[in-house]
């Protein structure tokens, strides 16, 4: 079964969450902020769901 996850660079990240790539990069050595997977040797990414997630904790605190 094919699933509609996207993946999101740390520029979609920072866009969608209002934060620096700085402070996102602070925030996940903190653990603060879900990790980036690997999606090839040398890219990583967020899971879109992971990031909305995060978003939506924050609403709700």
């Amino acid at each position: 079964m094919m699933t509609k996850e996207k993946f999101l660079t740390a520029s979609d990240v920072a866009g969608m969450t209002s934060l620096s790539r700085a402070t996102i990069d602070r925030k996940v050595k903190t653990g603060d902020f879900p990790k980036p997977i690997s999606i090839s040797e040398r890219r990583k990414a967020w899971p879109a769901d992971c990031v909305l997630a995060w978003m939506a904790e924050k609403v709700a605190a």
